[in-house]
C-alpha cells in the first residue's frame, strides 16, 4: 500500500490553510514525487505482487496520469475490482466514482458521495520478469508518426527530420540518429534523450517540450518572445509564478533573458504558468 504525499485537494474542506497553500506547482511538484516514490518501492515488490495506490486529493495529474505512467513505466497491470461480485453492489450503489481521464480503472470516493473527505485509489499488479522485458521492448520501440502541427511550425526544416513517438512524447530526429536509435532500442539499452524532445498532445493541446525552448532547430520568429529583467529570470528558473507585460500575447511563449531562451510559460491573460521543468529547477542561488 503506497499513500503518497499530495497536495490536498481532499483537506479543503477541513482546513482553511489547505486551501491557501494550493497552488498548480505545487500539483506538478507532488505528481513528480509520487513517480520518484514509486520508482523507488517498486523493485521490493515481488513480480506478479500487488500495490494499491491512494492518494487525498481530486486532480488527475496525481491520480490517473501517475497510473498510466506505472503502467507504461514500471511495467504493471491496472486490476478492475467487481464490486457488484465481491459485495453485491455495484459502484454507483456504493457511492464510487470511476476514472475521471483514460480508461484504466480506478475508485473515486468523493465527499458527496461517500463518507469522507475524498480518496483515490487503483489497484496494480506488477508485471512477471517475462512480461517486464516485453513491456521495455515494446516502450523503446521505433514508432515512427506524423508531426504534430503545432511542431511543424516552429522546427527549422522540419521536412528533414523524421518524427518519432515514444512513450506519450514526440521527437523529432534525422535519418542518421534514428538507426542509431533503432538499433540501440533494439539491445534494449536505456535512452535518457534521443534527437529533438518536441512535446506532447494532452486532449486538444499541444505541450512543448522544454528542451525544445533550448534547441538551435527552433524557429525563433514562429514563437512568442517575453523578454524579462534578472530578476524575473531567477524566478523563472525557480519554477516560480511570473508576471508578464500585457503586451505579450495568450498562449505560449519563450522566456528570454538578454536574448537566451531560458523556458516556456503558457500565458492565460491574468496569469501565466511556468512550464520550466521542475527536475530543472534552482533550489538555492
Amino acid at each position: 500500500l503506497t499513500d503518497v504525499p499530495c497536495s490536498g485537494e481532499g483537506m479543503f474542506r477541513k482546513d482553511d490553510q489547505a486551501v491557501e497553500h494550493w497552488n498548480l506547482g505545487n500539483v506538478e511538484m507532488c505528481a513528480a514525487r509520487q513517480r520518484e516514490i514509486l520508482q523507488a518501492v517498486w523493485p521490493r515488490l515481488r513480480p506478479g505482487g500487488c500495490l494499491i495506490y491512494s492518494t487525498c486529493t481530486f486532480n488527475t495529474a496525481e491520480n490517473e496520469e501517475n497510473i498510466a505512467w506505472i503502467a507504461s513505466h514500471l511495467g504493471a497491470d491496472v486490476l478492475s475490482v467487481d464490486t457488484e461480485k465481491l459485495l453485491g453492489k455495484s459502484f454507483n450503489d456504493l457511492g464510487i466514482t470511476p476514472s475521471l481521464k483514460g480508461d484504466l480503472p480506478s475508485a473515486r470516493f468523493m465527499f458527496h458521495r461517500s463518507r469522507g473527505e475524498g480518496l483515490f485509489m487503483a489497484l496494480l499488479q506488477k508485471f512477471s520478469d517475462h512480461e517486464a522485458a516485453a513491456s521495455r521492448q515494446s516502450k523503446w520501440s521505433v514508432k515512427t508518426c506524423k508531426m504534430p502541427e503545432p511542431a511543424q511550425r516552429i522546427l527549422q526544416s522540419s521536412d528533414d527530420f523524421v518524427c518519432v513517438e515514444v512513450a506519450g512524447r514526440y521527437h523529432a530526429m534525422s535519418a542518421e540518429v534514428l538507426a542509431l536509435y533503432d538499433g540501440l532500442a533494439k539491445s534494449k539499452v536505456r535512452m535518457h534523450q534521443a534527437g529533438i524532445a518536441l512535446g506532447e498532445i494532452k486532449g486538444k493541446d499541444f505541450i512543448p517540450d522544454a528542451a525544445l525552448a533550448l534547441s538551435l532547430a527552433l524557429k525563433q520568429d514562429a514563437v512568442s518572445l517575453a523578454s524579462v529583467d534578472k530578476e524575473k529570470a531567477l524566478s523563472s528558473l525557480r519554477r516560480e509564478a511570473i508576471v508578464l507585460d500585457a503586451n505579450v500575447p495568450r498562449g505560449y511563449a519563450i522566456l528570454q533573458y538578454e536574448g537566451q531562451n531560458l523556458g516556456w510559460i503558457k500565458n492565460l491573460g491574468n496569469r501565466a504558468n511556468n512550464l520550466y521543468p521542475n527536475e530543472w529547477r534552482i533550489r538555492k542561488l
